[in-house]
């Protein structure tokens, strides 16, 4: 049933009519469901009036009756409708055209005494109601005065809360009705469950140990960028255990003179630096647990805008602590296995002697092969990441990782190379070429700082690369779309502000009549609220935000996008309008910003992702389409008629994204005040797009800070490796030294040979590390148009500035060189 403001034939008048949409099987009067199926003439649908208000409206077969009745429009507000019928008859007061149940109870309107105290929730004017409106309704109640067909009525009267208010079921031969009754009941409750009737049961401890382990594992990217730092620690761990067996050669070379096997030797280096592993081990758990209470001190201090809270506190895990601890000290042995295994080719008198027999041209190398193998296997991995078929992180890793180890290759075949090239010149330029071809003196030290170098320079410049900001915001096509302020309120508004009339039922008039709000305008949307599936929420939504992207702003095409499944040139050109096609498996289409995909929602372009899966009714969502860096990152994006289809309860609209005209630009505080206090009765809240999407950069961008720590010790490592291994060369070389100071060279011309030897190596490092880290960020450049990190060159001169700082140390040691003991040892 439905109830007609007014029912017109020929300038007569009944007002508040109940209208039932009679159905054929359920009519029960097969002439009432004859005059309906057979009524209605030229296109207009049929009506039959019982004997009472054909007699009002004076109104015979044939008649057009013209019908005035409210709507109830999608964004819940009530509009008022016309439609002209035919009368197709006229039934009288008998049956079910007598039958008051064909109405269902309705507050304020059912259950009133008469037509006066009527108290719907819908505005009516009851100075119409006349003396004749309360006789029948004393007589009849809510009897029907009019019928139409239930397709009729479903097409005029149907909303998305449904389209039928009740089911006639006739009762069988064998059963009466109370008997049938019973038994529909018992059926209806077996068949819905309690889940059908609105009883959801949760299991809120496990739900909230679900949504606690976070939407991102960033212990697993800090584990990731550690590789390197652990690869760093142990190849400085290998260097210094290596310059400890070098100064024990003649030591070991007595072992060995005396019969000693080397398996014997080698246990008893692998004992003693196993020993020293433990203690290291012990130490380095201790210094573990102080430098996670210092990176949670940051988090709750320098770094609190990455977690918003300050209720941060260190958990320990014993198991953790031992399995880490037994891993380093199983690492370290095999390291320092590793390095003593090079023992087995040095015969007793080269040991004797001092030497390892580790020089240029004593044994080839294939460095130039791996090299080249590896740099093709990165650029194959790094294809792979920008044309999607492997996972961003594992393509970023595996090249970058990739590309380190072809420029060490690379440098070991040129430390190691046969041919040694004659040195022609004076000056400072000739003693710096001579200084470069000395780092080839002990081509394992120097590639071991070099790489130190390089793992650090790769961390540093690589995670700069991922930094952003709002530089670029402010255009259509930028993270704001266009739009300068986002609102969003507490209750919905159910008059469209992108309306004309809407606009006038709110107070917003945005044209020069309105000097307060010239040049705004507002595209709605609608909005079911639920957990924020961006990088402000550390938990994992599990009822993530839903927006209802309306038309208008569909075809606007606002927005970069990162990736779509757009497989024609419009689709290209505009993917919002692949939130319009239907999926053939029955999933809904949706968008989402590529961020909150990858890190807070652990999907993929194309991927089906399910929302309210613990409800009694899952929502499938096919993702067709990915936001670049947007305003929007915390909702999931579905066409506003597949949202109204999918949450019907849910009325009118939350979200407002406002455009401001450039005149304007300076004043976005005075319009998101202008319009919080005209939207006031709703709560509404406005702020800035651009500070909102630089909350979401300050989050990553913390993050990343907390990763470049990682780089800062690397680079720590490379400095102390570097000191190490040039003061050993220093030393190991003193004999050379006063030699050439004996033979007339200056101590700046000596220390001039040990800095280029140094920057040499750093120099090396640095393009190695480099490289690899601008190959393995190339889709990133690729995306910010070719432009390199911002702060890349101040990481990389950090890093010079660490060799320049071994350098000088070094130089420092030659100058306190004793010329006349080391001559006479020579």
């Amino acid at each position: 049933s439905w109830l007609a403001n007014r029912m017109i034939v020929g300038g007569r008048t009944t007002p508040y009519s109940l209208v039932a949409g009679i159905g054929p099987a359920a009519a029960g009067d097969a002439n009432l469901a004859a005059l309906l199926k057979d009524g209605g003439q030229d296109g207009a649908p049929a009506i039959v009036l019982n004997a009472w208000t054909a007699r009002d409206l004076s109104a015979t077969t044939g008649d057009a009756l013209e019908m005035e009745y409210y709507r109830w429009a999608d964004e819940g507000r009530l509009v008022t409708e016309h439609e002209t019928f035919r009368v197709a008859g006229i039934v009288p007061m008998l049956g079910l055209a007598a039958d008051r149940g064909l109405a269902p109870p309705y507050p304020g309107i059912t259950d009133s005494e008469s037509v006066s105290d009527w108290d719907p929730p819908f505005p009516i004017d009851l100075k119409l109601v006349r003396p004749v409106d309360e006789d029948y309704w004393d007589r009849y109640k809510t009897t029907a005065k009019a019928f139409v067909s239930v397709e009729t009525a479903q097409r005029l009267w149907g909303t998305r809360y449904g389209k039928v208010s009740s089911l006639r079921i006739p009762a069988g031969e064998d059963a009466t009705a109370e008997e049938m009754s019973r038994s529909l009941a018992s059926a209806i409750t077996r068949g819905i469950g309690s889940a059908g009737g609105g009883l959801t049961v949760v299991d809120v401890r496990t739900q909230n140990l679900a949504a606690s382990a976070g939407a991102t594992d960033f212990g697993a990217y800090f584990s990731y960028f550690s590789f390197f730092l652990v690869v760093s620690a142990l190849l400085l761990t290998a260097l210094f255990f290596r310059l400890g067996v070098e100064q024990r050669l003649r030591e070991i070379g007595v072992l060995r003179a005396t019969g000693y096997s080397l398996g014997a030797i080698r246990n008893l280096f692998v004992i003693e630096g196993g020993l020293v592993a433990v203690i290291g081990a012990a130490a380095g758990t201790v210094l573990a647990l102080a430098w996670a209470e210092l990176m949670m001190y940051g988090l709750r201090t320098w770094w609190v805008g990455a977690v918003g809270t300050t209720a941060l506190t260190l958990h320990m895990d014993g198991a953790t602590l031992v399995i880490g601890g037994i891993g380093g000290v199983i690492a370290s042995v095999a390291c320092i296995a590793w390095t003593v295994r090079g023992l087995s080719r040095c015969s007793p008198r080269e040991l004797l002697a001092g030497s390892t027999g580790d020089g240029p041209g004593l044994r080839p190398s294939r460095g130039f092969i791996w090299a080249a193998a590896m740099l093709g296997l990165a650029l194959v991995l790094t294809a792979a990441t920008a044309a999607g078929w492997i996972p961003a992180a594992a393509g970023f890793f595996g090249a970058g990782a990739l590309v380190l180890v072809s420029g060490l290759a690379a440098m070991s075949g040129w430390l190691r190379r046969r041919t040694v090239r004659t040195l022609h010149g004076s000056g400072t330029m000739a003693l710096a070429r001579l200084g470069w071809q000395n780092a080839a003196w002990k081509p394992g030290r120097s590639l071991t700082s070099a790489a130190l170098v390089a793992a650090a320079a790769f961390l540093l410049v690589s995670v700069d690369a991922f930094r952003k900001d709002t530089s670029a915001a402010g255009g259509r096509s930028s993270g704001t779309g266009g739009f300068a302020l986002i609102a969003e309120s507490v209750l919905p508004l159910v008059n469209d502000p992108s309306d004309p009339a809407g606009r006038e039922a709110l107070g917003l008039v945005f044209d020069q009549s309105d000097n307060a709000l010239s040049g705004v305008s507002v595209v709605a949307a609608r909005l079911r609220p639920g957990d924020d599936a961006s990088c402000l929420n550390l938990y994992q939504p599990k009822q993530p935000r839903v927006v209802g992207v309306p038309d208008t702003l569909i075809d606007e095409g606002r927005f970069a996008f990162a990736s779509s499944v757009a497989a024609s040139d419009a689709e290209r050109a505009n993917p919002w309008v692949l939130l319009r096609q239907d999926q053939a498996d029955g999933t809904v289409p949706a968008i989402v910003d590529a961020t909150s995909l990858q890190y807070v929602l652990h999907a993929a372009l194309g991927d089906e992702v399910v929302i309210d899966a613990d409800t009694a009714r899952p929502i499938r969502l096919r993702i067709v389409g990915t936001l670049a860096d947007s305003v929007l990152q915390g909702e999931i994006l579905v066409g506003e008629a597949a949202f109204v289809r999918l949450f019907p309860e849910i009325a009118g609209y939350r979200m407002l994204m406002v455009e401001v005209a450039q005149a304007r630009a300076g004043d976005l505080d005075g319009v998101a005040a202008i319009l919080e206090e005209r939207l006031e009765p709703y709560g509404v809240d406005a702020q800035s797009s651009v500070r909102k999407i630089e909350a979401y950069h300050r989050v990553e961008n913390t993050y990343l800070s907390t990763f470049q720590t990682l780089g800062g010790l690397g680079l720590i490592l490379g400095t102390i490796g570097l000191a190490a291994v040039t003061l050993r060369n220093v030393f190991e070389r003193r004999r050379e030294l006063a030699l050439l100071a004996a033979a007339g060279y200056r101590v700046r011309a000596l220390s001039v040979l040990v800095v280029s030897e140094t920057l040499a190596v750093v120099s090396s490092g640095l393009v190695v590390g480099t490289a690899a880290a601008l190959l393995s960020i190339a889709p990133v450049l690729m995306a910010r148009g070719g432009r390199p990190p911002a702060l890349s060159m101040i990481w990389l001169a950090a890093v010079a500035v660490s060799g320049v700082v071994a350098s000088v140390l070094a130089t420092r040691a030659v100058r306190r060189l004793p010329l006349v003991p080391s001559l006479r040892s020579e």
